[in-house]
């Protein structure tokens, strides 16, 4: 009896020591994962702190390109010197003083890169700036319904310009109060172009591009209005950096005329050597190789900017983030009119 009471004993202790082995792995294995974890997180974050400030030295590269670019303008009518050409960028510089963009361009620095785009902001046209016929005229571009057109122009107009009473197919701005949440209409230039989203009848469908959901069977997709739009200038556009379709905006200009304009300005048309100075000097050089538009753009175009939106990446290890910011570049420095930071944007 002893002899049974003593392998019971020994039993019982071995199968409470592999519950306390058992449970001691679990603790010691949670532990191990936490820390693990925890120096995942803490990695990640040191690398975004990392790409943050990366995204804010390509903010100051683009600075110094724009800079640059002052000084490469004045000598666009020679050859750079050998030292130009060794200044970092040059080309980029280059093409800036031309009017045009610089797309993608990639710096290594310290433990990532730098992705830097620079745009003209007048490559965009002004909405604050266009007249009811423009608005026609880009809507029908933009694919929208033309039973659309009328409300959609007279509600925009009676947001940016309130009046005793809306126009024949506005709204009233008790419409607005009458919302979840009330809101009243800006009466004033829109601050950015999301804001359609508060006039009445801009879907997102017809802002951002997609179906309408009245359309009727043979509508095709609406291409959307972001693209073609900026909120700030004087409404000219600048044929060295404008999209097609953004060229297409403008009166006269079809498609094939469109892909006209960006192959004449891309040198398309001239022999390799003769390229880099493909870019319109100015409106009377667009006059001169355009002469049927001269009449209708010469008010509506420039060749050169003074505000750029440029939008700078930094990566490290694959962990991005992003700087967009929309700024005003004048005597060798920026006034900054928009700043938006994000993971990815």
């Amino acid at each position: 009896m002893n002899h049974v009471n003593h392998h019971s004993r020994e039993a019982a202790a071995l199968i409470v020591a592999i519950w306390v082995i058992g449970l001691l792995s679990l603790l010691v294995g949670s532990f191990a994962f936490q820390a693990h974890l925890e120096a995942r997180i803490t990695s990640y974050y040191r690398k975004r702190l990392e790409a943050e400030t990366l995204a804010k030295a390509g903010i100051e590269r683009a600075r110094v390109l724009l800079i640059n670019s002052v000084q490469a303008r004045r000598n666009l009518s020679r050859e750079p010197t050998a030292e130009e050409m060794e200044t970092p960028f040059w080309e980029e510089a280059r093409q800036l003083a031309r009017g045009m963009s610089v797309h993608n361009l990639t710096d290594p620095l310290g433990p990532g890169v730098i992705k830097l785009t620079i745009r003209p902001e007048p490559a965009r046209l002004n909405i604050n700036t266009i007249t009811e016929s423009d608005w026609a005229h880009i809507l029908e571009l933009c694919r929208v319904p033309e039973r659309l057109w009328d409300g959609l122009i007279d509600a925009f107009m009676d947001w940016t310009n309130p009046r005793e009473q809306p126009r024949l197919d506005g709204v009233d701005p008790d419409y607005y109060l009458g919302l979840e949440p009330p809101y009243r209409p800006r009466g004033a230039p829109l601050d950015s172009i999301d804001e359609l989203l508060l006039i009445k009848g801009f879907t997102p469908e017809i802002v951002y591009g997609g179906i309408h959901e009245e359309a009727h069977r043979d509508d095709p997709p609406m291409t959307g209005l972001t693209d073609l739009f900026t909120t700030v200038g004087d409404g000219k556009v600048n044929v060295n950096a404008a999209s097609l379709r953004v060229l297409m905006t403008l009166p006269g200009v079809d498609e094939q005329t469109a892909q006209d304009i960006i192959r004449e300005r891309d040198g398309a048309f001239l022999e390799d050597w003769q390229s880099d100075d493909a870019a319109f000097r100015d409106v009377a050089d667009f006059e001169r190789r355009f002469p049927g538009l001269a009449t209708e753009l010469k008010d509506r175009i420039v060749t050169q900017a003074d505000i750029y939106r440029i939008s700078s990446i930094g990566e490290v290890d694959g962990v991005e983030r992003g700087i967009e910011t929309t700024a005003r570049f004048a005597r060798n420095q920026f006034v900054f009119l928009r700043w938006l930071e994000s993971d990815r944007y």
